[in-house]
């Protein structure tokens, strides 16, 4: 079911471990690998992560892990690499998955910061996450870190995976970040979506260090500039002021967005929705679209067919393609 060696790895450990004890326990698969393997394997994650939902739920795990195994959680033994560190509100070891194979990173962590509920995923064999919390989660977790480059923007990329895969940020996970952090969640999520839109350099230098295909850059800034929209009551067309009323009228009649266009080095590709006068719609996703300026030396491209556009400090060359085309995450 799974492509990645590593990812098959995990979930043989997953599939050792008593999923009817985490569940009694409040004890949910959670982080960037639950997210990965939920959502088609975009890119590859190497750590098991767990977060655990009340003190008495990390107490009971804690107290069936011994400093040299964590069996007493397993139906079948679980070979280590590493004595099991217990800390305060963390446990962590690292596992053997077999000769050859990348070790395998596990913790289990006290979330003492926001109610946790989860739920079984297909594939999965242990309770995860539910969606709420996935995402309340990584949004805390970009709140925390976006700023620090070494983390390569990875929250913010799940983020956009996941809204591609499952659609907008519920409230509810809006709401239980407020609740802690304050505006300060959704303050983070618009600083990273305006870094990650102008800075093409830093994005394709994250998404080379996670393994994943580059021509996903300009769909990530699509989804994460619509949700800010989303999420902010727009009520203008972004950019609306570059382009005919016709054009920004019939955008705001069918719910669709415009990306912030990068003219320099922005790939787009998609459908053409419509031409007007010495523009061109292109839906990119997800609501979403880009508005091209056809030069005067540039044959119009035909509504209805699929095109690759790729600008290059302003020249734009235009592709026809049958492609169906890259979804995040498919």
């Amino acid at each position: 079911m799974f492509n990645h060696r590593h990812h098959q790895n995990i979930i043989g450990i997953l599939q050792k471990l008593d999923a009817e004890l985490f569940e009694r326990a409040g004890c949910y698969f959670g982080g960037g690998t639950a997210i990965v393997l939920a959502t088609n394997e975009y890119r590859e994650s190497v750590d098991i992560d767990f977060l655990i939902a009340s003190p008495d739920g990390y107490r009971q795990i804690r107290g069936l892990v011994s400093d040299t195994d964590i069996n007493k959680l397993a139906k079948q033994p679980i070979p280590l690499l590493r004595d099991v560190r217990k800390e305060r509100d963390k446990i962590s070891t690292i596992i053997s998955a077999g000769e050859g194979e990348r070790p395998i990173k596990l913790e289990f962590v006290l979330e003492s910061r926001i109610p946790l509920t989860g739920q079984y995923i297909p594939g999965i064999p242990v309770p995860t996450l539910s969606r709420v919390d996935l995402y309340a989660e990584k949004l805390l977790a970009n709140s925390d870190r976006w700023g620090d480059a070494s983390v390569m923007y990875r929250d913010a990329i799940d983020l956009a995976m996941m809204l591609d895969q499952w659609g907008q940020i519920p409230q509810e996970a809006i709401d239980k970040t407020s609740r802690i952090y304050g505006p300060a969640a959704l303050s983070d999520f618009r600083k990273v979506t305006d870094y990650l839109s102008s800075s093409e350099a830093a994005l394709d230098k994250a998404l080379a260090s996670m393994a994943m295909d580059p021509e996903l850059a300009p769909r990530i800034t699509a989804v994460l500039q619509a949700e800010v929209q989303r999420i902010d009551g727009a009520t203008q067309v972004r950019g609306a002021a570059d382009f005919p009323d016709e054009i920004a009228n019939e955008l705001r009649a069918r719910g669709l967005v415009a990306q912030k266009m990068n003219t320099d080095k922005g790939v787009y590709v998609g459908r053409i929705l419509m031409v007007s006068g010495d523009y061109a719609v292109q839906d990119i996703g997800r609501n979403t679209v880009a508005v091209h300026r056809i030069d005067a030396a540039q044959a119009k491209p035909n509504p209805g067919e699929r095109y690759k556009v790729q600008y290059f400090y302003g020249n734009a060359d235009w592709e026809p393609t049958i492609r169906s085309g890259k979804n995040l995450g498919r």
